[in-house]
This record gives C-alpha cells, structure tokens and sequence, in this order.
C-alpha cells in the first residue's frame, strides 16, 4: 500500500568486501520482473521514454529534497497509478537511513539558512544530556507488582552512557527507588524530563533511558487504533497516577528543534509505540530483514501531533510490542549476575 518499505541485509558469504565509500543503486524492478518503456503520448512524456526514468522525474520534480524513503515510494505511487507492475528497488554498499535525503546538495541550500527551514546555528557548544530511571516499586509487596532488575538496569545503562558513550557522570541524572533524594515519583520524572529538552539546541544529543512498569490507560483524544494509551508507571503511580503516551510525546519529542537529536529506551511492558512516534521498524521473526512502516494513527485534534511534529531526530527502542509484556531475566541468565531487564541485558550484549 505505499505504507511499508522492508529493508534487508543479504548473508555476509554472499557479499564481497565492503567498500569504504558510499554506494547506492535505484533500479526499476526486481531481479524476476521487467522494466517497461512508455510510449510517446503516454504518463505526460513527449517521447517515448523508459518507466522508470520518468518515475524518478516526477518525484524528483515533485520534491527536490525528498528522503530516500519519499523518492522511492512516490515513484512506486506513479508506477502503479500509471499500471504498471515492476516495483522499484534500492539497494546500498552500507545500511541507509531512509530519513536522509536523496540529493543531500539540495538539503545543504536550505540547512545554512534558517528561514528556509534549516535548523539554526547554535550559540553555544552542542550539549549532551542524559536520565535514566530504574524503578522495583520497592512499596509494593513482593509476587504484588514488586520488580527485581529495574534499578539493575539503570546500573548497566549508567556503566554504558559512561564507557561506551563517553559521557560524564555531571551529564547523567539518575531516578531509583531505592534511594529517597533520588525517587522516580511522577512529579520527579516529569521534572527530569523536562531538564532533558529544556533549552534544547541544534546538535545536542539527549538520551532517556526507563526501566520498570508499562501499562495501558483508555485513549480519551481517540487518536489510538486500539482505544489505549500506553503509560509508564512512577513509583507513585497508585496515588499520583500514570504517565500516557500523549504527554511523553508533548515533554520529550514536541519541544525538540531541528538537528537536535534524542535516542530513547522503554524496557517495560506495552511499549511499542509509546511515543506516538510516526514511523516504526520492526524485525522479521529470522532476523535477516528490517520492515519500516509509516503509523496508521488517526491526525490528532486539538492537543495531537499531527500538525506539530517536532522536526528534531528522535529514535525510539521499546522492549516488546503495545500488545506484549516485557520479561525479567533472574541472576545467572544470559550471562547476567543479577536480575536484569531482557531488553536492556539485549542492548548491553550488542553494544
């Protein structure tokens, strides 16, 4: 339907060595199809004229700073309008993202002039900033809701943003329930939200890590396919509540300027789209291909995204699917000597 792009990795035995430059190709079908001519009169062309080639045209004229992503699917719009069956392909030397843009010279113009809608140069050095949270609800009682691994978590990302990251310990802010200056109450983690962007600029990388409870709270704007919001649960959730996705998306993403860049972790259960953000990639069950969707969400009124969508890069990792839950590992597992998060023990094995 247009929605979808599916991006894969071929086996590296399969491949020669990589080279070091940057390579990639648009061809007009797949391997097993044809690419077809159209005739002089047809599709708007004068003459005759190959199908492809006329496709690239028009979404190029269409949008000369389209992204990978755009380009592509405009020219399988125009194909498929026009009737024909061949399905363009993209295929590159290294993994690319697809939010780039295709003629990067033509973004170049527009990103050195602010009124142009490029981001503005920054005053100041860029900044980086980080908050991990890791919460066991030490108040609730064990086999009642009591978690083991998350404060855990926050330790092993901690020990990653230090050694892997190279950030400094005055650029993390850190949340535990079992520290009481430190407690990952609702007031306290939007508080730590808001010191994350607050000030943001062009060039300043953020990073959110959260471990502990997710949960799902009816949708009351209607903008959830599935009638639910996803939430985050502070230590205080009984009393003061749970966070929805609306307000992480209008604490974490909205505020964000273009060229600012915020990477976020939810390992907890129901989280797949936790920030309503507007794509998603999702791994095939062999692992060998990456399928990347554009979101299905009904256009906000009112208070939605939809008309305001930050232009800042925001990547989001989710420990499991909005339908699924999020699992502990017990000490001795995976290589782990203490209870630990299975998706934040996953991210620490990659890195």
């Amino acid at each position: 339907r247009g929605s979808t792009i599916e991006v894969k990795k071929k086996p590296s035995h399969r491949l020669p060595t990589a080279a070091e430059g940057d390579a990639v190709l648009i061809s007009g079908c797949k391997d097993n199809q044809t690419s077809a001519d159209i005739g002089a009169g047809a599709a708007g062309n004068a003459r005759a004229a190959g199908a492809m080639t006329t496709a690239f045209r028009r979404a190029i004229q269409k949008s000369s700073h389209g992204t990978f992503n755009e380009i592509l699917s405009s020219m399988w719009q125009f194909l498929k309008e026009e009737g024909f069956k061949q399905i363009p392909q993209l295929s590159s030397e290294h993994f690319l993202n697809l939010d780039d843009p295709f003629l990067p010279e033509a973004e170049r113009v527009d990103t050195d002039d602010p009124v142009n809608g490029g981001p503005e140069k920054p005053l100041r050095q860029p900044v980086r900033k980080a908050v991990t949270i890791g919460i066991n609800y030490m108040t609730l009682w064990p086999g009642q809701g009591r978690l083991s691994g998350c404060i855990n978590d926050s330790d092993t990302i901690v020990s990653i943003l230090l050694d892997t990251f190279r950030f400094t310990s005055n650029q993390i802010v850190r949340l535990r329930d079992d520290q009481h200056d430190h407690m990952p109450n609702r007031a306290n983690m939007l508080a730590a939200m808001d010191w994350l962007t607050e000030g943001a600029a062009a060039g300043d990388e953020l990073f959110l890590h959260y471990s502990g409870h997710g949960g799902q709270m009816q949708d009351k704007n209607h903008d959830e396919a599935d009638g639910l919001d996803d939430t985050l649960l502070p230590s205080d959730f009984q009393s003061a509540g749970q966070i929805p996705d609306d307000d992480l998306y209008k604490r974490l993403v909205k505020p964000l300027p273009k060229g600012c860049r915020l990477w976020v972790m939810f390992d907890c259960c129901h989280s797949g789209t936790a920030l309503d953000l507007p794509y998603k990639a999702q791994v095939s069950a062999d692992g060998r291909s990456l399928q990347l969707r554009k979101s299905g969400r009904r256009c906000r009124v009112g208070g939605g995204h939809s008309s305001g969508r930050s232009q800042a890069e925001v990547l989001m990792i989710s420990g499991c699917k909005d339908s699924q839950t999020s699992a502990d590992i017990q000490g001795g597992s995976m290589g782990t000597s203490k209870a630990a998060g299975a998706m934040t023990t996953a991210f620490r094995h990659v890195v």
